[in-house]
């Protein structure tokens, strides 16, 4: 038997065995088959009312558009057949955006699935852990703010005028930060993460860099950084006073 003939067979092996587990996946739960069946369907905003909240956590492929505003109202945009299972649960003080809905990879998401929310302006801690985006549709006023991206895959793109904002990252994720804030507080926790906050100035700002990517930051009147990997943190003023504790291979750089 020539090689020609063994990877025929083992493809028509495999492809036995793909079409087998295929068919006993949907004898044994029809409600992922209905899901893999159905299409996106038709694109629909529906509004759903939520309860206070101060912490939201993001999941799956949801895209997120946060703003101001004195409305317990989020609007959901998403194909008719996907909308039921596009789930806002609230649990105590905490908002859970998620898509339950299976299959999503077979899909193509020309139209992707959006949910606009109003933020509370004292205290909110944005949880991202799908692979979605982040992005505010205007500028954020908020009095603190905490950024967490969790093995996320989705990118966060925030406008703001801020009292303290914290970012931490252990993920890939691009987060690009612009305004003012007072104090700014990044850890970069490993991962190949990147935090631009060159575009937001921050009258006190603090870095503790553990990943191999670029951080960048506009510190007005105080700058520490702590260097731990191969990361480099850029910074782009001229600060009243700038403290640096490296123990990596990165540097801080000043532009």
């Amino acid at each position: 038997m020539d090689c020609f003939q063994m990877r025929k067979i083992a493809t028509s092996v495999i492809n036995f065995l793909g079409t087998g587990i295929l068919l006993f996946n949907v004898s044994c739960n029809q409600e992922h088959a209905f899901d893999c069946a159905k299409s996106t369907g038709e694109i629909l905003q529906v509004e759903k009312v939520v309860t206070p909240f101060h912490y939201v956590i993001l999941e799956d492929n949801i895209d997120l558009v946060v703003k101001n505003g004195t409305d317990n109202v989020a609007t959901v945009e998403a194909g008719k057949n996907l909308m039921p299972k596009i789930a806002l649960q609230s649990q105590g003080d905490t908002l859970i955006i998620s898509n339950r809905n299976t299959c999503n990879w077979l899909r193509n998401f020309k139209h992707r699935i959006t949910v606009s929310l109003t933020l509370p302006e004292d205290a909110v801690s944005l949880i991202h852990r799908g692979y979605g985006t982040i992005n505010s549709s205007d500028v954020l006023q908020v009095d603190n703010l905490t950024i967490y991206s969790l093995d996320a895959g989705g990118n966060i793109d925030l406008q703001l005028n801020a009292g303290i904002v914290i970012a931490y990252s252990n993920s890939h994720s691009f987060i690009q930060l612009n305004g003012r804030a007072d104090n700014l507080d990044i850890w970069m926790h490993k991962g190949i993460g990147r935090v631009f906050a060159e575009k937001l100035k921050a009258i006190n700002c603090h870095v503790k860099h553990e990943g191999s990517n670029e951080i960048r930051i506009f510190p007005v009147q105080e700058g520490n950084v702590e260097i731990f990997a191969s990361g480099n943190v850029v910074y782009y003023s001229e600060p009243l006073t700038m403290s640096s504790n490296i123990k990596g291979t990165g540097k801080l750089i000043k532009k």
